[in-house]
């Protein structure tokens, strides 16, 4: 992979947990198992080093845009962790609601 194939990837990575960030803070629950899954093949791509080493401006760049994935993930269980703690509750009254035949 070249250095500029990483930075596309930290790129679209940033890009799609900050998407992640504003649908989870719409409650756009469903959509987020898809991209989840997207930033994991991209963190797959990710973990093979560069074959040509990274410039100092590139560096910075991923540093950059590290930080700010880092932050949105931190949004994002903000957003996403209240609802695990609501879940078993949820599938009680659902199972209540509709018990199996």
């Amino acid at each position: 992979m070249r250095a500029s194939d990483v930075l596309a990837n930290y790129e679209l990575l940033a890009g799609t947990v900050a998407h992640m960030v504003a649908l989870a803070a719409d409650r756009q629950w469903e959509h987020l198992p898809a991209l989840d899954a997207r930033c994991t093949a991209l963190f797959d791509e990710l973990r093979d080093p560069p074959a040509e080493s990274l410039l100092p401006r590139e560096l910075e760049r991923l540093m950059q845009l590290t930080s700010r994935i880092r932050g949105h993930q931190e949004k994002l269980q903000q957003l996403v962790q209240p609802r695990f703690v609501q879940l078993p509750a949820a599938l009680r009254a659902q199972a209540h609601e509709h018990p199996p035949a």
